[in-house]
């Protein structure tokens, strides 16, 4: 135990300082959802990293990053669930946990399901996080449909003064017209938070965040 909380201790000092954790984050992440069957042979390797898909998990490198060593890769890792308010660390493993038929794995996986289920009562069936047919989870998915029907509503208002004016005195933000003369308003995502940039102002407007807008 002692060990753990000596291996965890860096990283949850950053998390409780509020501090980018990027760093510590794999770059497969930006690449592709789950590849299902039939995709083409060259995209075989291109999955992300599939606990996040099927268990909405993090996987955190926990060694201190460095020139040499930016991602702060090391034998340890971290799988943790990220919500707005809180840091819930679920697994220590290693890279085992990816490789199948493995014992790391196998004890992984039924971690992983533990604590989907863990409010689920005995004996009740449910779905665990369902993967759509893009390759990517249905909250990813339905996150996405809304941010789309959003900007299909709104788009059209961008260039209507008096709703630029409405959107800044509905959020107390103060401009100063006389100075900006014409808003140049974009989409844009800020974290989770999807909105509207205003690039003459540098002011974000979040119009549906990803956490409280589902």
């Amino acid at each position: 135990m002692k060990q753990a909380k000596e291996l965890l201790r860096p990283l949850l000092e950053k998390v409780l300082a509020g501090e980018d954790l990027t760093p510590h984050l794999s770059t497969q992440v930006n690449k592709a959802g789950i590849v299902l069957n039939g995709a083409n042979p060259s995209s075989k390797k291109a999955d992300i990293d599939i606990t996040l898909t099927r268990y909405g998990l993090h996987h955190f490198h926990v060694a201190s990053p460095s020139t040499k060593n930016p991602k702060g890769r090391s034998g340890s890792l971290v799988f943790a669930e990220v919500l707005e308010n809180e840091f819930r660390v679920v697994a220590i493993s290693n890279h085992g946990a990816f490789k199948s038929g493995t014992e790391e794995r196998i004890r992984f996986l039924e971690i992983c399901n533990s604590y989907i289920a863990k409010d689920i009562p005995a004996g009740q069936g449910f779905l665990a996080n369902p993967v759509m047919s893009s390759g990517h989870s249905l909250t990813a998915t339905l996150f996405s449909d809304a941010c789309a029907n959003t900007m299909e509503q709104l788009d059209p208002m961008l260039d209507d003064p008096i709703y630029i004016e409405k959107l800044y005195n509905d959020n107390h933000v103060h401009r100063n017209s006389a100075i900006i003369k014409k808003s140049s308003l974009v989409w844009s995502f800020q974290d989770l938070q999807f909105g509207i940039f205003d690039k003459s102002t540098k002011v974000f407007f979040c119009i549906y965040p990803y956490f409280g807008g589902q």
